[in-house]
């Protein structure tokens, strides 16, 4: 029954989004997108997973196509740290694709969110595991360490960082790497 409702609700989806315009699609997939992920980290059921996919797979066939549609890196960033995470058996597929989509997310960014995103993964470094995740959310950071020194931005956004990094103890993991 639940299986059977789930499944209505992502085909449900899927007509809605397929029959939005682009310049209508950002508020619809700042909520949506954060709401697919978690489906993706604990649903378990295999043609459901399959529906989850089917969502994504048009939301970046659609992102591809039309640079002027933004995706909510932050909110996709942010489920890195959730703890479904750490114990689900879709993280590496939810790893593979979320990355996908803050590839396409991050340039995409005012100056200020790609600052936002770069202060989140700073602050938050320690929780992510070693190796691939780290490097995921380094990369990620960049074009927002570039954004808050530009001159635009320096008197705003530099004492952010410099008041995050007070914060930090001298061996965090963020702090030794930025």
């Amino acid at each position: 029954q639940r299986q059977n409702s789930m499944a209505d609700q992502y085909d449900r989806a899927l007509i809605r989004l397929s029959g939005a315009e682009d310049d209508k699609l950002e508020p619809i997939l700042a909520k949506l997108l954060p709401l697919i992920f978690d489906e993706l980290l604990t649903q378990t059921e295999a043609p459901l997973r399959a529906k989850i996919v089917n969502v994504l797979n048009h939301v970046l066939t659609r992102a591809k196509g039309n640079v002027t549609i933004k995706l909510p890196a932050q909110a996709i960033a942010e489920r890195w740290f959730t703890p479904t995470l750490a114990t689900s058996k879709a993280a590496p597929f939810f790893r593979n694709l979320s990355i996908i989509f803050l590839d396409i997310a991050v340039p995409r960014l005012s100056p200020v969110e790609q600052i936002d995103l770069a202060l989140l993964a700073l602050g938050r470094f320690n929780e992510l595991q070693s190796g691939a995740d780290r490097a995921v959310f380094l990369l990620s950071s960049i074009p927002g360490l570039g954004q808050s020194a530009a001159e635009g931005h320096r008197k705003t956004q530099l004492d952010r960082f410099i008041d995050l990094i007070g914060q930090r103890p001298a061996d965090d993991p963020g702090f030794i790497s930025f």
